[in-house]
């Protein structure tokens, strides 16, 4: 086996964890198939190589770059699962389902098990946080389930959790699987394996606005003009899981003659797809204070640059003015300047500061989305929010 940095994204032979393209891995050409440093340590192998081989030792190769919490996360939910069919069970990762209230739930895990009688059905959410969860986990998690009419819920958490969660989870009826609970099911050397994993710090945009100029700007915002006027129920800073996308522009005339090149990073958020802001050059990698929620992703099949790339491919099989305009519509939706075709490259996950209101009338609300880096109101992305309005609520209410 080769270590080496992936040109594709893959799953571990062993393990079954995503391994992201570019990052360190053993590939096996043989097989065709990637295996984790995580189940292949880089020593071990290299020492079997050296073994094998006359001469000096090689130089040992880069090691594979510290896990983000996402992809630590990724782990644990793979293991969990593996358990519960171990078990008998069905199991799914990462379902997305709409819920009885109409907003849009995430299911790290879902595992189901039908006899003569009954489908049972157990919700899952996995945290592989560096620190106990709080009640706002088990509050949130607990909405989801009944939501979406699920029997049971379970909260997996890698550091077990505070009091005050424990507490709300014997009353709403969720189960906690602490350290104690969890050794058992995977061994003391998985269960080392995942608490001992680097981590990196989060990385993301800086936030710009004051929040006395936020609270002014939902206040523009708040409708009522000739009318009652709406409230705000709850408000408060929160970040965005978003995707930065090089876009390499070439400009184009009269049929789509190509004229120039100019390069973007367009951003896109995760929790619905929209553009939230263009630059002109690439955005640093740099670590932010996360001084509010981190909304979770919802995004799961749809990358905002596959859509971009399937619009792109659209726009150059159009034939008529008419289906030509529709394509370029499309693509300004998107970001994309007038009269500019792009072709995207390897997108970058980001954070995003945002702040966040919700806004009452008449027994109906709404979010309203003030974007933090650039200081105005996103109405597009509060538009997306408030779709999952109950999700965002619990979270700026914790």
């Amino acid at each position: 086996m080769k270590l080496m940095p992936l040109r594709y994204a893959g799953n571990c032979a062993t393990c079954g964890v995503r391994i992201e393209q570019r990052t360190q891995a053993w590939y096996d050409p043989s097989a065709k198939s990637v295996t984790c440093t995580s189940c292949e340590p880089v020593g071990a192998q290299l020492g079997m190589d050296v073994a094998a081989t006359d001469g000096p030792a090689p130089a040992p190769p880069p090691m594979r770059s510290a896990r983000t919490d996402l992809e630590k996360g990724t782990d644990l939910e793979q293991k969990i699962a593996a358990v519960f069919a171990a078990n008998g069970y069905r199991v799914q990762t990462n379902v997305v389902r709409e819920g009885r209230s109409g907003s849009t739930h995430e299911v790290d895990v879902l595992a189901e098990k039908t006899d003569e009688l009954l489908t049972l059905s157990v919700a899952i959410e996995c945290k592989a946080w560096n620190s106990p969860i709080e009640k706002g986990v088990i509050t949130k998690f607990d909405y989801v389930r009944r939501d979406l009419g699920l029997g049971h819920a379970i909260v997996v958490s890698l550091n077990g959790a505070r009091s005050g969660a424990l507490t709300s989870a014997a009353e709403l009826g969720v189960i906690v699987w602490g350290p104690d609970e969890i050794q058992p099911l995977l061994g003391k050397t998985e269960m080392l394996g995942l608490q001992n994993r680097p981590m990196v710090e989060e990385v993301g945009f800086p936030r710009q606005i004051e929040i006395e100029y936020a609270h002014q700007l939902v206040e523009r915002e708040l409708g009522g003009l000739f009318g009652k006027r709406e409230t705000v129920v709850v408000q408060g800073d929160a970040w965005v899981p978003v995707s930065v996308v090089p876009l390499t522009l070439m400009q184009v005339g009269v049929f789509k003659r190509k004229t120039a090149a100019t390069q973007m990073w367009a951003t896109y958020d995760l929790i619905g797809g929209t553009f939230v802001t263009g630059l002109d050059d690439e955005p640093e990698r740099t670590p932010v204070k996360l001084d509010g929620p981190r909304l979770e992703r919802l995004l799961k099949v749809v990358d905002p640059a596959k859509s971009l790339d399937k619009i792109v491919a659209s726009y150059r099989k159009a034939t008529t003015d008419n289906t030509i305009a529709k394509w370029r519509g499309q693509m300004a939706n998107l970001g994309v300047p007038d009269r500019q075709v792009p072709t995207t490259g390897t997108p970058t996950p980001y954070l995003y500061p945002v702040h966040l209101a919700i806004a009452e009338k008449n027994g109906s609300q709404r979010v309203i989305a003030i974007d933090a880096f650039r200081m105005r109101v996103d109405a597009d992305l509060g538009h997306e929010l408030s779709k999952t309005i109950a999700a965002v609520g619990a979270s700026l209410s914790v």
